[in-house]
């Protein structure tokens, strides 16, 4: 395990970012991983709670990228949208999978995904990549961008597998949220959706879940 191991430092200084405002942590099992997981947490939040799914998921060729305080800007499913800086966020997304490309890991076999407002952004940032990934995820999410879609779709996602997991017990991005996400990535972009409803789970994640999520990453990139 290295956090902000030298080359993301680099990549950030590169980028004009600077590496207290973005701590990337990666972990990886192999020295040469074929397979990656970008994973976004929510806001307020940081990578720390998430840096046991290397372990939990025991993916021994994925490595996984797990950035603290991107800035989200204030994505919430019912409030007004900062457009212009969901599109700063997205930048900073996709600058991440170029640096998995050009470590060696096909785009197509990097998996975008996060947690609440971090899959939000998993969500807009993975369907402007210009290149097919290979899976978006978004648990206890929601779809950004909301006036934009379905036209800020590209073509290169028409293909991606999506999962959406949601807890039908969360008081904070309801789940008819998650279905209705689900519905117009489906019928108004004919997208390729996975959605899976936890009964009484709140607004986290559950064993289950996590299991979910395991099975449909290791199909995509075995």
């Amino acid at each position: 395990q290295r956090r902000v191991h030298g080359e993301f430092i680099q990549l950030a200084r590169q980028m004009g970012f600077s590496s207290s405002k973005y701590d990337v942590t990666v972990l990886r099992s192999s020295a040469a991983p074929t397979a990656s997981l970008i994973w976004l947490h929510g806001l307020g939040d940081t990578s720390a709670p998430w840096r046991q799914i290397q372990d939990r998921f025991a993916i021994p060729y994925m490595r996984f990228i797990l950035p603290t305080a991107f800035d989200l800007h204030d994505l919430s499913p019912d409030s007004p949208e900062d457009e212009a800086g969901i599109d700063e966020s997205c930048k900073f997304v996709h600058d991440l999978i170029a640096a998995e490309v050009a470590e060696g890991v096909p785009a197509n076999r990097i998996v975008v995904g996060g947690f609440s407002q971090g899959g939000a952004l998993a969500l807009a940032a993975g369907l402007q990549y210009p290149s097919p990934l290979g899976g978006i995820v978004c648990l206890s999410g929601f779809l950004p961008l909301r006036s934009r879609f379905p036209a800020m779709v590209l073509p290169s996602q028409k293909s991606t597998p999506i999962f959406i997991g949601h807890g039908d017990g969360d008081p904070l991005v309801l789940p008819q949220w998650a279905a209705l996400t689900a519905q117009r990535l489906k019928q108004e972009a004919g997208l390729n959706v996975t959605l899976s409803v936890y009964r009484g789970l709140s607004h986290s994640v559950s064993d289950q879940e996590m299991h979910d999520f395991r099975q449909w990453l290791k199909s995509l990139v075995q």
